[in-house]
């Protein structure tokens, strides 16, 4: 019978933790600003909540500034849809996540389509998703 072999997450994450704050301190100079990801949480969800408060600390331990943006569980398609569009457009955005789940009356396509794949952190919209499915991607989603 073999032995079972105990994996040790946290030494590779500290790795890769580094080697992205030794990246974007690099990028400072060049670009005269922190990078900024915009984070969009619709309702209450407990779960949802936790990880984008980690995400939050983990950008803040990289230097990442971040724009939270959290909405009303009856938020309108048509609102989330506007803020997106909005974050696409501002400059201060480098990236976007939106936490999925979103409530059930909002189209979770069409609001991840929106999305401006260049600004897409999770690869969730469909250009950068077939792009990683051909191993053709630059981006690597956090999960």
């Amino acid at each position: 019978m073999s032995k079972a072999l105990l994996l040790k997450g946290k030494p590779v994450a500290d790795k890769v933790m580094e080697e992205l704050k030794a990246s974007i301190d690099a990028l400072l100079p060049e670009v005269g600003r922190p990078p900024g990801l915009a984070v969009v949480l619709v309702g209450e969800d407990p779960a949802s909540q936790v990880y984008v408060r980690i995400k939050g600390r983990s950008a803040k331990k990289l230097g990442i500034r971040t724009f939270d943006h959290r909405l009303d569980e009856n938020t309108s398609q048509d609102d989330i849809v506007s803020l997106i569009e909005q974050l696409n457009h501002d400059d201060k955005v480098d990236g976007m996540l939106v936490q999925l789940p979103l409530p059930g009356h909002l189209n979770e396509e069409e609001v991840l389509r929106k999305v401006s794949p260049q600004k897409d952190a999770d690869v969730f919209h469909p250009e950068n998703f077939g792009k990683l499915a051909l191993k053709q991607g630059t981006l690597k989603p956090c999960t």
